[in-house]
């Protein structure tokens, strides 16, 4: 080999640390083993949480506020979701979660905000038959609805509202987008890290129905993968569970 070449292929340490510090920019991989013992002791939890809740309320005669049985274990498993899944967040809270940083640069706002209505649209409109008619979805995913159909005219449905479709939209998509499908795509095809994160969102997001949390979490795994930042995704979630809402209040007021 010529001196010249032989030269030419031995990497300066001015490169070697160009690379690095590259490397160090964008953020370094997630550690998967950690995101496994994390998420999994985080979806304990709440798996926990959400049965000590309902047998508290199972044995209890008098509810306060004047709430049905059905009515406090929907707003106590959906707080529990949250306050289960807080401790997750913040221990990634230091990684850059809400920006993907790569080597493709990220959408900007308004380009996040409008990836984000379309996508949300687009899983609304395909999933509009399941939220439409009874016997097409689930058990919970109905009852969801006729609960906040129900209670559409009271104050306290604001905040209701505000807490299962703001709170649940962040809390779900930082965990498993921002925290699984990330992690999962740093290590196996982009396939693959899809199906694995829609399926764990569709077992632990029950509320929805499996088919409903498929294709809403698929969408919003789409979404961050494209846009690079856990705004879109958020957005979409947040309009398709607002447009579920109006939808189930629309059904109930015209069976009426």
């Amino acid at each position: 080999m010529a001196p010249n070449c032989l030269l030419h292929s031995i990497p300066f340490r001015s490169e070697v640390m160009t690379n690095a510090t590259d490397e160090q920019a964008l953020g370094t991989r997630f550690s998967l083993t950690r995101m496994i013992y994390s998420v999994s002791a985080a979806i304990i939890f709440f798996k926990v949480l959400e049965y000590c809740t309902w047998f508290l309320i199972w044995k209890q005669r008098r509810l306060p506020w004047k709430l049905s049985t059905l009515d406090a274990w929907f707003h106590a498993v959906n707080l529990g979701f949250v306050l289960a899944m807080l401790p997750l967040i913040l221990a990634y809270s230091k990684r850059n979660l809400f920006r993907w940083l790569s080597s493709r640069p990220s959408f900007g706002l308004l380009r996040s905000i409008s990836s984000g209505l379309l996508g949300g649209l687009i899983a609304f409109i395909l999933l509009a038959p399941l939220l439409w008619y009874r016997g097409w979805y689930s058990e919970q995913l109905r009852f969801m609805q006729l609960l906040i159909a129900k209670s559409a005219v009271s104050p306290i449905a604001v905040f209701d509202l505000l807490l299962f479709v703001v709170g649940l939209s962040v809390t779900s998509e930082v965990v498993f987008r921002g925290v699984v499908f990330r992690t999962l795509a740093e290590y196996a095809s982009m396939p693959a890290a899809l199906v694995g994160s829609c399926l764990l969102f569709a077992y632990v997001c029950s509320y929805l129905g499996f088919t409903s949390a498929l294709v809403l979490g698929a969408v919003s795994a789409i979404l961050y993968h494209r846009a690079r930042n856990l705004l879109a995704p958020i957005v979409a979630e947040i309009v398709f569970l607002g447009g579920g809402s109006a939808l189930a209040l629309w059904s109930d007021l015209t069976q009426r």
